[in-house]
This record gives structure tokens, sequence and C-alpha cells, in this order.
């Protein structure tokens, strides 16, 4: 039997994507040679003929459709253009009749229930505008077209301040998932090796109509031989910037990419929250096997930032010292001290509990002190500096001896 119309008007169909799949594929993405795209979803199967609908859809909507921002009966009740296409298929001869149904004609007993979408756990699709693809392949470089929602009526305008802000943080969180992708562990702070961020390097090519969008590819060509450490940065970016990341264990997706990662990320999904930005990306490698499409909305943005704040605490340095008290405020919670190894001196906030209530802290005496060290991140300029908070507080103790 065959599931694809043929000889018909709308060209001939090939199967870009399945999402369900009985004997043939019931539910799936399919294109025809002009490159219009179709949401096909079989209807009916009575073993003589076979109903279908064909949704004419943009590649934008099948990006909502898959980051589950629209489900799949809103998509074939809203066509964007106003219609659809029944097909009938013969089950023996494959001839197919077609009929243009209106979406107030639409039969909503054929239509899925409400909230089933083309989501999945690989919701980055393969499917990206095949002119991308295509200036992949020709340049030999990896490739982006990235758009920011911004909440402007002239939406082909940007505000300068926070599009710079933006774009520095997403260049850093680039440079250092390419670091982890090539192998390396890099130290909490510091800069990373100028050949790394040479390999990491992005060009902003030109801007496209569409609210604020940007044509982006690297600075250099693809390997010929593996995939590079760029390749590997964008293929982690990509997930990280889906809305589907929201229903899973955030802690389990930033452990592996280590707490410096964490701290670019969440810079960069405060920055797409506090500019009230939806994000969607779309990346064409070029030898095709790693082309996705992504999207992720500001409240989405605001509340995985909420959950790496969290994760980068545990993954912070923390170690215990001796230490001379030089400074402490119960008003303001706020500590000064200085190592009795090195000399080295901090200050920083006292955490809730570090102090126990009974213990009164004296001025230039000793004590063990349990530091926690985390690493902020200048949105604007990257600079980094390091912080510190006080976790606990003991009476002094030989540490090798251990505390009484």
């Amino acid at each position: 039997m065959s599931f694809l119309p043929v000889n018909s008007q709308l060209g001939q169909i090939k199967v870009v994507e399945i999402f369900d799949f009985y004997d043939i594929p019931r539910l799936f993405i399919g294109t025809n040679q002009i490159g219009q795209l179709f949401i096909i979803y079989n209807l009916d199967d009575d073993r003589v003929k076979t109903e279908w609908y064909y949704l004419p859809v943009s590649e934008e909507r099948i990006c909502n459709l898959k980051t589950g921002s629209m489900d799949l009966r809103t998509a074939l009740l809203s066509p964007e253009l106003g219609f659809l296409y029944s097909i009938s298929i013969g089950y023996i001869d494959g001839d197919s009749q077609i009929a243009v149904v209106t979406s107030e004609s639409i039969n909503q007993e054929w239509l899925p229930e409400a909230g089933e979408t083309l989501y999945s756990e690989n919701s980055n699709s393969s499917l990206v505008a095949p002119a991308l693809s295509a200036k992949a392949t020709r340049l030999n470089r990896e490739c982006l077209d990235l758009r920011m929602m911004f909440p402007r009526s002239d939406a082909f305008c940007a505000p300068m301040r926070q599009l710079g802000n933006l774009w520095v943080s997403l260049q850093q969180l680039v440079d250092n998932l390419c670091a982890v992708a090539d192998g390396i562990v890099p130290n909490k702070y510091g800069k990373l090796p100028i050949q790394l961020t040479m390999q990491s390097e992005l060009l902003v090519e030109a801007s496209y109509v569409g609210s604020y969008g940007s044509h982006i590819i690297a600075t250099n060509q693809a390997a010929m031989v593996q995939d590079s450490p760029l390749t590997g940065g964008l293929t982690q970016l990509s997930t990280l910037l889906d809305d589907g990341l929201g229903s899973k264990d955030i802690r389990s997706v930033l452990e592996p990419l280590g707490v410096r990662c964490a701290t670019r990320y969440r810079v960069l999904l405060e920055q797409l929250a506090a500019a009230r930005v939806d994000v969607e990306i779309q990346r064409a490698s070029p030898n095709g096997t790693h082309n996705s499409c992504s999207k992720m909305g500001k409240d989405m943005a605001r509340f995985i930032a909420d959950q790496v704040k969290a994760v980068e605490t545990e993954l912070s340095d923390q170690y215990k010292i001796p230490c001379i008290i030089t400074a402490y405020s119960s008003t303001n919670n706020t500590f000064g001290m200085e190592y009795l190894e090195d000399g080295t001196r901090i200050s920083g906030k006292v955490e809730k509990e570090a102090i126990p209530p009974e213990m009164h802290v004296t001025i230039l005496d000793r004590y063990v002190a349990s530091i926690r060290e985390i690493v902020e991140v200048n949105a604007t300029t990257g600079e980094e500096k390091r912080k510190h908070s006080l976790t606990k507080l003991e009476e002094w103790y030989d540490m090798e001896a251990g505390p009484n």
C-alpha cells in the first residue's frame, strides 16, 4: 500500500520526520520538491483507503509544536493559510482524492486530544530552513539563525544595551561549552586558552526581518575528519536553550558541564529574562548531522535560571580553613578574615545559621571556618569576581588532630 499521494497537486511528498508509526507513519512532517512543509496526520484507515489531513506549515510553527508552545489540535484548527487538505488514498492502487478544507469545516471528532504536541525527548529537530542547511554546506561552517522577540512594537529593532549584554553572554557560554566538548576541565575562574577561544569564536553576519534576527557563522571552517569543539558546544547550546529542558533535572544536565558553564548559562538566562526576550535558534552544520531547532521563552528562562542558581551553589568550591576573624557584623551579616596558612584576606556574607547562637565572635581570635567560593560574572564585560560566604564557624582546634 502507499501512504503518500501519487501525482497529486501537492507535488512529490517525501517524509522528513516521523512522530507516530503503526504499520505506516501516522503522524509525520513531509515536504514537497519546492520546500513546502506539511504536518501530515492520519485520520482513518479502513483497509480500503486511508484518510489524512495535510496541514501546510511554516518552520516557526513546527518549532512551536516541537517546544510545546502550541498543541497539534490548535495547529489543525487554526491553519496559517486558513485551510488544509483532506486526502483519501486508495489502499491498493494508491489513487488519491484531494479536497480543500477550511478551518470552519474541519471535523473536530477526528482531531487529536488537546495537549498533544510534536515534542519528544529529542526535541531539537533535524528540520531547519533549507537555505540555512545549504549555506552551512557551502561555507563548510556551523551556521545559526538566531531570532530574539523583544517586547517592542517596532519588532525589527532591539535595545542596544540589552543586545550587547546578550551577545557577550552568549559567546562566553559557547566558549565554555566548547572547552568541555574539547575535554578541557577549565578552572573555576580565569581566562580560557586563546587557542580554544579562537576555535569557538562566532561572527554576526547580518540581520534579517522577523522580530530581531541575526545570521551567525563560525569564524573557522569545520574539520573534515571529526567534530570540532564548536560542534559539540553548539549541540549543547541547542539543548540548553530549549523549553523542553524545564521538565528535566537541571542538576543532571549541568553537572557534567561544571560550575563554570552553569554560571555563564545562568547569566545568559537572566539577561533573556530581564530583557523579556523569547529566543529561537535554528542551527545547521556542514554535514547536516547536527541540525536543530530550539526555542526558549522568557518565562522559562527565568524559571530555569532560578534552578541553575541552586545547582551553582551545590557545585561551587567549599573548603574548611583555619583563620583569624578580622571583622564581623551581626547586623549586616558580613565578615572579614585572614587565612593562617598564607595570610590571604577575604570578606563576604555570613550565611544563615553559620554561627551558633551561643558563640561569641571575638575579633583577632582564631577559628576554623567553612567557606563557599563562587565566581560572579559581569554580564556586560565578562569580568570575573570571586565571592565568598561563611557557611560555618567553629571554635579553634587543630585541624590535623580534629575537633575535640
